[in-house]
């Protein structure tokens, strides 16, 4: 399954990362403004919004031959996302997604992607603590 990643998205914030005191509210605000935003073939951002410690962002996942939101049910499919999405948020050098990626640390508050199944309506939840950014 090619889901990598929505963290395109965290682009989008851009415009308002550059100013010198954005709040993680104004930032999730502008990048929610860019949706519904296609990643990759069958993985599109619909909504993105904080939910209690995490901001959360709701993926519709396409299902059809071979692909599945069930497939990450599984624990070690899960830890695999969780891995890849850590690496890519670590090795972005890109100045906006370093800005938001403090912005959440500072305010404590973590990643949470929901995946939403097309066929199944299944949903699979992946989350990254604020302390592992």
């Amino acid at each position: 399954m090619k889901r990598l990643l929505f963290f395109v998205l965290m682009a989008a914030m851009g415009l308002l990362l550059s100013c010198s005191e954005i709040t993680l509210e104004a930032a999730i605000q502008a990048a929610n403004e860019e949706c519904p935003s296609r990643i990759d073939d069958v993985t599109v951002i619909t909504k993105i919004q904080r939910h209690g410690d995490y901001v959360e962002y709701i993926a519709a996942l396409e299902e059809g031959v071979g692909e599945d939101v069930n497939n990450l049910n599984e624990p070690e499919a899960r830890a695999e996302m969780k891995k890849l999405m850590l690496a890519s948020l670590k090795d972005d050098s890109d100045n906006d997604t370093k800005v938001f990626i403090e912005l959440l640390k500072t305010n404590k508050v973590g990643i949470e992607v929901r995946y939403i199944g097309s066929r199944t309506q299944n949903e699979v939840m992946i989350r990254i603590e604020h302390w592992d950014l």
